[in-house]
């Protein structure tokens, strides 16, 4: 029985560590299929560690590339139907389940449990999704159908593999798990303030003025501190411009902060965050970790999901760990 992990972000494979100390899985029975978005030199710097057993690379597409038949969507799918052929496949772990190289995977698998695997606050998203019908995803699954040449649908049923408490439908479950904590050692400096950049302007949740009106705020409120601004990977370089012109010490780094923390010497004695799930992995994975507080801001300023994000908020001041910042 073979068990399957699509990844397309390292982030994602802070979970895949989870969900194979959890489900107890043997290395020779793990298949680790990997998505190339972007930049994706660190698969190769994972593969090279010597951890993975078996794996697949396949290269990401746009509809375009579909309307070309590029050979790498034949290859994708080719690929999918020799594992299948090869194996029985248990378990089937997803970021998200309405791409099109999932909804191909959950198809041509036939996994006997689909999973759901993301970095953590995404699923309260899904959960809201799988509660009404969108009848433009309908749609769009009928003509993705016509071009694959296979009737593609949405998993029925879903497991979220997740660290929150979520309001699932009835037919959906929820397996939670805990991180087992690192005895780490770090130096937490006295007076350095540390802030998680966000990629919220990029993805179009709120403006570029909003935003730096957010940060300019919090510099103010901190001015006497030494601020240290760890950008996101989706990050604008032109925003990042505008950040470190406030006099911001801009920290670049291509690694998911968890990781970065694992592997540094010292870091500011306080972090804050947006709602991005970090702070509370911080929390849970080490031992040692910084005070830990949480940017709230104006949520009238959003431009969609308010409701979602609210349920994020509300989700976290349920943690004892986690300190709030009204801006």
């Amino acid at each position: 029985m073979l068990n399957i992990f699509i990844i397309s972000t390292e982030h994602h494979l802070l979970q895949v560590e989870q969900a194979i100390i959890n489900y107890k899985f043997e290395k020779d029975n793990i298949l680790y299929w990997f998505i190339k978005v972007d930049n994706s030199s660190w698969i190769d710097r994972v593969i090279e560690n010597g951890l993975i057993k078996k794996f697949i690379i396949s290269d990401t597409w746009i509809f375009i590339d579909l309307l070309r038949r590029e050979e790498k969507i034949i290859k994708f799918i080719s690929n999918l139907k020799k594992v299948r052929h090869d194996f029985e496949v248990n378990k089937l772990f997803i970021s998200q389940y309405s791409s099109d190289y999932s909804l191909l995977a959950i198809k041509h698998l036939n996994a006997q449990e689909i999973i759901l695997m993301d970095e953590g606050t995404a699923s309260f998203g899904v959960c809201a999704v799988r509660k009404r019908v969108q009848y433009l995803d309908v749609y769009k699954l009928k003509i993705k159908s016509i071009f694959y040449n296979v009737k593609l649908s949405f998993p029925k049923k879903i497991t979220y593999f997740t660290q929150y408490d979520l309001d699932v439908m009835d037919y959906d479950s929820i397996k939670k798990y805990t991180f087992k904590k690192i005895p780490n050692k770090i130096n937490l400096i006295e007076g350095n303030i540390g802030l998680l950049g966000s990629s919220i302007v990029e993805v179009g949740l709120v403006s570029l003025d909003y935003y730096m009106n957010i940060i300019k705020q919090f510099k103010l409120l901190y001015k006497e501190k030494e601020i240290y601004y760890y950008s996101h990977r989706k990050e604008d370089n032109i925003k990042l411009g505008k950040i470190s012109e406030l006099g911001i010490v801009i920290v670049c780094n291509d690694l998911p902060f968890e990781i970065f923390y694992r592997n540094t010497k010292s870091c500011p004695h306080i972090l804050f965050s947006f709602f991005s799930p970090i702070l509370l992995n911080l929390k849970a994975q080490f031992e040692k970790t910084p005070k830990s507080v949480i940017i709230q801001f104006d949520l009238n300023e959003l431009k969609f999901n308010k409701k979602i994000i609210t349920d994020i908020y509300d989700s976290y001041k349920k943690n004892k760990g986690l300190e709030f910042l009204v801006l």
